[in-house]
């Protein structure tokens, strides 16, 4: 039986301070077909059930074909794929490539060897005492956890004096077998880690469930693009891996662009856009500004309409007017009086 679960992230208008909050809209049971279609009914349908279809909400899904087909049908915009799944999406490309995927498969068939065989666990632990290792365990990737081959390759790298100690211990049986190491297989997996490193730092950064993260989303990503270009210093794995996850990280959110900038320069932190350039920056600014005006005329209209007069500086669509009807703002500030 498969259930379909629909949140509601929102933030408080009068205490934007106290984060994101999070609640269960509903919970259903969803034998249909998987198909974008019938989820899209069932989207349209809670907006309806919840009377939020007005209030435009925006649908945050991962990429599956089926839930950007889904988000067509309800009829709700923005559609944002997931950030973090989106990523994830991408590093499984870099992974993919030859040299990366075939030195994941020993390292995964050397973990689950000695996860299964009791006395290789056993055998571990002592040369982590007899090496002064740290006594960690082994970690076995998995195809939906986001980051854990990076995680298995590191951990395979701090352990590894131990492991290969292991594999040829006379104590134990086929170890010698698992045991097909090359001699450039940890330069290429120090390599792989050195290039996925910031990757994994960026989707913990996502997975913040606090506060909205789509302001981070435009610089996180600009960063992420730049890191991964291409290098001199590079080795030809780290050149094939670069090129893997970019080629498939820049087709994502091409048509997003302008909100994610627009949230950015709403954001304190980012908010002079410095991942973009002089010219591209102006240009979301000048939207915003005349956005603004829009808004705060349509808000004049409905005050004057109920009786009540807006008695207000008016909004200006660039610097230049604000600047020319006021002069240097920041020389008009007045401090106030000495309380002494």
């Amino acid at each position: 039986m498969c259930y379909g679960l629909i949140c509601d992230h929102y933030s408080s208008p009068h205490h934007p301070w106290l984060g994101v909050k999070s609640d269960v809209l509903q919970t259903r049971v969803f034998n249909e077909s998987h198909t974008g279609k019938n989820i899209g009914v069932l989207l349209k349908e809670a907006c309806v059930n919840w009377d939020i279809a007005d209030k435009e909400p925006v649908l945050v899904t991962d990429n599956a074909r089926n839930m950007i087909l889904a988000g067509v049908e309800a009829e709700m915009a923005p559609h944002l794929p997931c950030f973090a799944h989106t990523l994830n999406l991408a590093s499984q490309k870099a992974f993919q490539v030859d040299t990366a995927a075939r030195l994941l498969g020993k390292v995964r068939k050397v973990v689950g060897f000695l996860h299964r065989n009791i006395r290789g666990a056993e055998i571990l632990r002592e040369k982590q005492q007899q090496l002064a290792s740290p006594s960690h365990k082994l970690i076995h990737d998995v195809p939906t956890r986001w980051n854990s081959s990076l995680d298995m390759l590191e951990r395979f790298l701090e352990q590894q004096p131990a492991v290969f100690a292991t594999l040829l211990s006379r104590e134990l049986r086929k170890g010698e077998e698992m045991n097909t190491r090359k001699e450039n297989d940890i330069c290429n997996a120090e390599d792989i880690v050195k290039v996925m490193s910031p990757f994994k730092a960026v989707t913990t950064i996502m997975c913040e469930d606090e506060q909205p993260t789509i302001s981070m989303t435009a610089p996180l990503r600009s960063k992420l693009l730049k890191h991964f270009e291409a290098s001199d210093e590079d080795t030809s794995l780290m050149t094939e891996m670069k090129k893997a996850f970019k080629n498939d990280a820049e087709k994502r959110y091409t048509h997003l662009h302008d909100l994610l900038y627009t949230a950015s320069a709403l954001d304190p932190r980012f908010k002079t856009l410095p991942f973009l350039s002089n010219h591209d920056a102006e240009k979301i600014f000048t939207n915003m500004a005349a956005e603004a005006a829009v808004l705060y005329n349509e808000e004049a209209e409905t005050t004057n309409n109920q009786g009540h007069p807006v008695q207000a500086d008016p909004v200006w669509t660039n610097p230049a007017q604000r600047n020319g009807a006021h002069g240097d703002q920041d020389n008009n500030i007045v401090s106030p009086p000495d309380p002494g």
